[in-house]
């Protein structure tokens, strides 16, 4: 049965949706004169890849609508290639997608921040490295920005009271439940399960 399922695990080309408008209700939070946004990636099954699911997550700030903020999305991650780490750079890549004023990402992920980082320390991509049709993405939007206009910064996840600022503990975690929820919204395909099950 695990014979007849092989995933093509090759990456698929993702286009972020049109960045819907900032609305003047909402709310965000600026720092040193930038629009923080706060970024996530989840990931559920992955002990077999074939259940692996993923979703990503960005979250601007509050806002009058359920979902709060205009730009706030949880979404789940397209392709073969299910991983927490995707989904992360994923929700980078849209952030980037979406906005063009001075900007602060922060992330829990320490991988996604220090390959951030990479370009604007004049670093090169690397075209072997996992997930390089992302990294591309993320470098070719920072090589067209004035230097600087882009600040990643890393922020402890799933932190505890006195871990962190308060503040980052807050936007991150609802970053984190847009990630998850955006997990939640794939369906396992059909042949998949009745391959799994025999």
């Amino acid at each position: 049965v695990a014979a007849a399922l092989q995933l093509d695990l090759r990456p698929v080309r993702v286009h972020s949706p049109p960045a819907p408008p900032v609305a003047p209700t909402d709310v965000e939070m600026w720092e040193n004169g930038r629009v923080v946004v706060y970024t996530d990636g989840s990931g559920e099954n992955n002990q077999d890849a074939r259940f692996s699911r993923a979703g990503m997550g960005g979250y601007w700030g509050e806002g009058p609508t359920q979902r709060g903020h205009s730009r706030n999305f949880s979404a789940p991650l397209t392709g073969q290639v299910q991983t927490n780490q995707r989904a992360e750079l994923n929700a980078v890549v849209r952030v980037l997608d979406w906005e063009n004023r001075p900007l602060e990402i922060r992330s829990d992920s320490e991988n996604t921040v220090h390959g951030c980082r990479r370009p604007q320390r004049g670093a090169a991509a690397d075209p072997e490295r996992a997930h390089a049709d992302l990294w591309e993405r993320v470098d070719a939007h920072l090589r067209t920005r004035w230097s600087n206009a882009v600040l990643f910064t890393w922020v402890k996840g799933h932190a505890h009271e006195g871990q962190g600022p308060p503040v980052d503990r807050e936007r991150n975690d609802k970053a984190d439940k847009l990630a998850v929820g955006g997990a939640q919204q794939h369906a396992v395909p059909t042949a998949v399960r009745r391959a799994a099950v025999g």
